[in-house]
Order: structure tokens, then sequence, then C-alpha cells
């Protein structure tokens, strides 16, 4: 058994979804996040859509667990049409067997989140029961331009909702362009036992700003934080999501480059066979 399933968000390699499976065949992903295809965001695919994702995905052994929405990642004012986008999203997701759908905390400047906490937990909550009531899970991304940027502030609200169908999409990527220094093991220490979902990206500062590299060639340290995960009982899924500009320009490449790297990296900080 492997210890995460790994996967990565397709539209980071192609908006065509044979090219998708073609790709995740070849490198050994085992599951697909979809974030867009065929140029549509997730929320606004058809029925048929759906049915040819799931069709094509099941017969080349693949699942689909999380959807990569974009619900609340805009500025809270816009509540109620995004809980119009849930109820949509939460058909998507047992049409497409999926068990998590990514969600935000609102968009908004740095600094607002002790002001706003206990208005964006009630919100929350409530998204959570609409999820709970379809048998899914929210999970909650920290996002450098939304009010919840770091591992700190995602386990703080995470525990403060207190519902089931809530967890996070930790992101240390994320968690280090916010400015956190040490995404693991400082920041990772606030959403331990709380990670339903995470993504992956690397990255360094360069004059003082960050950059997104290849996985394993920034300063996030990705084997401590694997083992981690490991030691705390996570077994759940992992997607790339790569941001990293190959040199030659090549998006399929840099997606490619990274997501072998993260097998290696998961591999050796486990110390499994190849």
């Amino acid at each position: 058994m492997k210890p995460f399933k790994l996967g990565f968000i397709t539209d980071e390699y192609s908006q065509d979804l044979d090219e998708v499976v073609r790709f995740a065949l070849e490198v050994g992903a085992e599951h697909l996040e979809i974030r867009s295809i065929w140029g549509k965001n997730v929320k606004d695919l058809t029925d048929e859509d759906l049915r040819v994702i799931r069709r094509v995905a099941s017969q080349n052994g693949l699942q689909i667990y999380c959807l990569a929405s974009p619900l609340f990642k805009e500025p809270i004012d816009t509540y109620e049409a995004h809980m119009s986008m849930l109820d949509r999203l939460c058909d998507i997701a047992q049409m497409l067997d999926a068990k998590y759908i990514r969600c935000f905390a609102f968009v908004g400047p740095t600094g607002l989140y002790e002001k706003m906490r206990a208005e964006i937990a009630d919100k929350l909550r409530a998204a959570a029961e609409v999820a709970d009531e379809s048998g899914l899970k929210l999970v909650l991304e920290n996002e450098p331009i939304c009010i919840v940027t770091t591992g700190r502030q995602q386990g703080d609200l995470i525990r403060i909702i207190g519902h089931k169908a809530l967890l996070a999409t930790w992101d240390p990527g994320n968690a280090y362009v916010s400015g956190v220094e040490k995404p693991y093991p400082d920041d990772y220490m606030y959403v331990k036992g709380l990670v339903g979902h995470m993504h992956v990206k690397d990255a360094i500062r360069e004059d003082g700003r960050p950059r997104i590299v290849k996985v394993g060639a920034g300063d996030i340290d990705y084997s401590g934080q694997f083992k981690a995960l490991y030691d705390d009982g996570y077994r759940g899924t992992i997607s790339l999501e790569t941001h990293y500009k190959h040199p030659t320009g090549d998006r399929m490449e840099a997606t490619r480059e990274s997501f072998l790297a993260l097998k290696d990296i998961v591999r050796k900080a486990l110390g499994l066979k190849e």
C-alpha cells in the first residue's frame, strides 16, 4: 500500500483530458484534481462533461478525489452567490465520486484575520453543513491573496468552526509565499491532525521576494514534511500544483519534472523501494 495518493492539478499540465490522462499514466499519478478542463472552470462543467471525465478516468484507473474549486475565493460580500455555487459543486463532486471540495476564506488584504475571524467562521460553518448533507467535505486552503494565508490561521479557524466536514488543504508553498520562513516544521504544527488534502509547490526568495521553483529545488523541507505527515497518520491525497516556470517555457515539462521530483522525495523520505 502506498503511503499517499499522488496526483496533480490537471490544468497545470494541459486543458485536454486525453493529454492529462496520458501524462498521469506515464508518471504513475493516482488521481486527478480538476480546476479547469477544456477551458471550463470545474464549477461550469456540464453533466455531459462530467460523464465523459468520469468514464475516461475510470477506464484508466484514475480517481478524482478533490475539486479545485474557486469557492469563497472572492470578497466576503459574494458569500450568497458562492453558497449557490456550492450547491452545484456538491452535485459535480457526487457525479465524479469526489470526496472533497477545495475552498478558501475570502479575498482580502493582509491583517484582517483577527477582525473577521468570527464572521468567517459562521459562514464556513454553514457551508460545511451543506457539504456534509451531501456526504462531502470542504478542505480549506491557505492562500496568499485570501484572509487565511498561513497554517496558524488555517488551524485556528478550523478548530473554532469544529465541524467534521471542514478540514485543511495544507499548502506549504502558499505559506512560504505568505511570509512564513519555515512552513515545515513551524507552520505545519498548527494544522497537524487537520489535513484532509495537500498541495505541493516549492519556492525560494530572491531579493526578498518569493519565486516558485521545481519541487525539491526550493527552501521548503518537503522530506521532513512528508515524513511528519506519515508519522502523524496521514494517508490521504497530495496534488502537485506546479506553478513553476520551466526555463524553456514548456509548462508540460515543468509539471513532469516537478511530479517526478515529488515522487522521489516521498520515496526517499519514507525509505520506500523504487
